[in-house]
């Protein structure tokens, strides 16, 4: 009889694990599909366009989790983005997003848009429990640091983590437009 049970929930653990990454495909399905859905309808989009998205999707996110943040913008003027660069870039910040109210237990965020020299830097930091990358990147079942990376060579970027338990965690995109 403990043979049955024992083999019943290990037979559980496996669909809740079946179960969690299913979840976890079906976020990032919709999070993709939202970043489709902006860049069809937003083919002419501007920097600032981009940052009012930044906004809307950071206002509904992080509110529900009582995470306070602030928009900073250094732009020189408000070119036109590719539609390739506004997606990566929503898929990028969709991720970070998700793994900082995931994750990070931080209380304030600060994202930082940056645009000089042909160069578009986009840097979020939060003041969360931080992590050390190099353990968290060898765990099983970490997605998140593969979909920044995947994405961040597709579109020919450069991408920096830098954490530090218990003060936080900066993360930097730098592309050449």
């Amino acid at each position: 009889m403990l043979f049955l049970e024992q083999n019943k929930s290990s037979n559980n653990l496996k669909e809740l694990d079946k179960l969690i990454t299913a979840n976890k495909i079906i976020s990032h399905c919709s999070n993709e599909t939202k970043n489709i859905l902006f860049t069809i309808n937003n083919q002419e989009s501007t920097i600032n366009d981009l940052i009012q998205e930044f906004n809307l999707r950071a206002e509904l996110s992080l509110s529900l989790k009582n995470i306070n943040y602030t928009i900073n913008k250094n732009i020189e003027n408000n070119i036109i983005l590719k539609p390739q660069i506004i997606n990566y870039l929503l898929d990028v910040y969709s991720e970070i997003l998700n793994n900082i109210i995931k994750h990070s237990q931080a209380t304030n965020i600060v994202i930082l848009i940056n645009y000089s020299n042909k160069k578009l830097i986009l840097k979020v930091s939060d003041n969360g429990i931080g992590f050390n990358y190099l353990e968290q990147r060898s765990k099983k079942h970490t997605y998140g640091f593969d979909i920044l990376e995947r994405l961040s060579k597709e579109i020919n970027s450069i991408i920096s983590i830098n954490s530090y338990p218990e003060i936080g965690t900066i993360i930097e995109i730098v592309i050449s437009i």
